[in-house]
């Protein structure tokens, strides 16, 4: 064992780099540059990192006076696929335009390009998004049970309108949206309505659940713990996001506080689209627009799951012969470290746990786990290492969750 990063800096690197519709028309403040914020702080329990801000806010709205694209102070929805962050807008209300379009831009928030939305609504347009990466598709819900589908061009990565389809059944406006991959149906709610799932193969709602009590405007599929993350505000402010049972659409015990003022002009923002996300470090983040002036999207990050800690083992520590570690209860397809020390175990207290290693502290090269959340590191132990102790303990980066650390003697 020959790596020798600083495995603790890396943990703590690990944690830190991780408008509404109707009513007046929105006072709106010049475009401002995005702001970065890094994860601090982070709360203590199973959630302890849940919901801190990872980036943003990035103003999406641009300003007509000024000329910055996309000036479109009406944006509602977010999705992030394709390597893009992409939201739904109906226009300028200054210029009282309803233009319909859907805004591209890139993962620091700066634009792209604008697609035209093709939708028989005469106010507003799209509202939530869904995209399925994997057949370059793209959703997006509207008045009366509307469905907007557009293709996506990997080539030009455009977008061309494919077809509007009515969803039988739906309860006011198809407002927030997104869809169970498992079962290929669909969940949507509007405002205060009871959430509906629907199957897009038969164009007809199928399940009409029981008031959840919450005003949804976005939800996002979490494809670790197989439920929905929704966007609520209320009367009492901050907005609030909440993890919906898709089997009840009933609320579970997690939420977390969404950001009051992005700008910290004395707005309170109204809670906009919602996407559910893959990161760059293999975990799962939240997207959420915030209806605000101007419009942002702030990026949230989300650690429901895993919902037990990694779990790790040593398997033939032998000198002279292939050793391995084993860890389960990952974040699937997120990367996991692993570190080792050779003089103790510790414990060494941190915010984000307890590294259970005695300095100096030694890292190995970070792999992905595979679909099932499961990590072999397979090693070639050398000869001549019998009786040599070792303390092993790993972190899986998408929940930011250390693993127990375990201890041999190398036979």
């Amino acid at each position: 064992m020959t790596h020798r990063l600083a495995f603790i800096p890396l943990a703590c690197f690990a944690l830190a780099a991780s408008a509404q519709q109707g009513g007046n028309p929105e006072s709106d403040a010049a475009p401002r540059s995005r702001i970065i914020y890094l994860n601090g702080g982070p709360s203590t329990g199973a959630n302890r990192a849940l919901g801190t801000v990872q980036a943003g806010p990035f103003s999406v709205e641009g300003d007509v006076l000024l000329g910055t694209l996309p000036a479109d102070n009406r944006c509602l929805g977010v999705d992030i696929a394709w390597g893009s962050m992409w939201v739904t807008g109906g226009g300028d209300f200054n210029l009282g335009v309803w233009d319909f379009k859907i805004h591209k831009f890139d993962m620091n928030g700066n634009y792209i390009a604008s697609y035209p939305q093709v939708t028989n609504a005469t106010s507003w347009g799209g509202r939530d998004i869904y995209c399925d990466e994997a057949t370059n598709t793209f959703y997006t819900g509207s008045n009366g049970g509307e469905l907007s589908i557009y293709d996506y061009d990997p080539v030009t990565g455009g977008l061309t309108h494919n077809r509007l389809v009515s969803i039988g059944g739906v309860t006011g406006t198809l407002r927030a949206l997104c869809r169970n991959p498992n079962t290929g149906t669909f969940f949507t709610q509007d405002f205060g309505s009871p959430p509906q799932e629907f199957d897009l193969t038969t164009g007809q709602v199928i399940n009409t659940f029981p008031s959840n009590g919450l005003s949804v405007y976005g939800m996002g599929w979490d494809p670790n713990s197989g439920t929905i993350w929704a966007s609520h505000t209320s009367s009492t402010f901050p907005m609030t996001v909440y993890e919906i049972d898709p089997v009840t659409g009933g609320i579970t015990n997690n939420s977390f506080a969404g950001v009051v003022d992005a700008w910290g002009t004395g707005n309170l923002d109204i809670q906009g689209g919602l996407d559910v996300f893959v990161n760059a470090s293999g975990g799962l983040s939240v997207a959420m627009l915030h209806q605000t002036a101007p419009d942002a999207v702030v990026i949230y990050e989300l650690t429901s799951v895993p919902t037990t800690p990694p779990a790790l083992t040593l398997t033939n520590f032998a000198a002279g012969q292939l050793g391995s570690i084993d860890i389960a209860n990952c974040t699937p397809g997120g990367f996991v470290i692993t570190a080792y020390s050779l003089t103790g175990p510790g414990p060494i207290s941190f915010p984000i746990g307890t590294v259970s290693l005695s300095a100096p502290i030694y890292t190995l090269p970070a792999f992905p786990a595979n679909g099932n959340g499961d990590y072999m590191l397979p090693i070639p132990f050398p000869p001549g290492i019998t009786g040599l102790q070792v303390w092993v303990q790993a972190l899986d980066i998408g929940s930011i969750t250390f693993s127990n650390g375990a201890f041999t003697v190398f036979q």
